[in-house]
């Protein structure tokens, strides 16, 4: 990928590129079709990954599958995090415990969903609990409820 396309490059999982003028759709295709790159026009990113359309994001978003990385110099990066959720080798384990939740509750799994719950479905439900207003996320409640009494 031509250096002078690229306006500014930020992070490594996931990459935002800013293009230069005129160059934006040159970088999208250029780097579309790369084995183990998933590539996306900024407000195209898959609703399931909660990027929104933040205008913190790049003109295009490069994100590799588990295992690869994507950067524009040699890393001896051994490990990371920003893959794709849905990897369960992304998954963690979340317990809670407390008058607020059931006991001995497990919460369903089905392989190929997402997971159990979504990262950002906890902040509103500590909102929930400390009795504060949150502000507006990608997060819902909904989502996560089931784990409370």
């Amino acid at each position: 990928m031509p250096q002078e396309w690229v306006e500014r490059c930020v992070g490594s999982l996931p990459t935002s590129i800013w293009a230069k003028e005129g160059y934006a759709d040159s970088l999208y295709n250029r780097l579309k079709d790369i084995e183990h790159l998933n590539v996306w026009k900024h407000g195209e990113v898959p609703e399931y990954l909660n990027y929104g359309t933040s205008n913190r994001l790049g003109d295009i978003i490069v994100s590799p599958d588990l295992g690869w990385q994507f950067n524009f110099a040699p890393s001896r990066n051994q490990g990371t995090h920003g893959f794709d959720p849905r990897e369960t080798d992304m998954m963690v384990a979340f317990r809670a415990v407390g008058p607020d939740f059931k006991v001995a509750y497990e919460a369903p799994f089905t392989e190929g969903e997402q997971s159990a719950f979504r990262n950002t479905d906890l902040y509103p439900m500590l909102c929930k609990l400390l009795g504060v207003k949150p502000v507006p996320v990608d997060g819902k409640l909904e989502r996560i409820e089931k784990i409370l009494k």
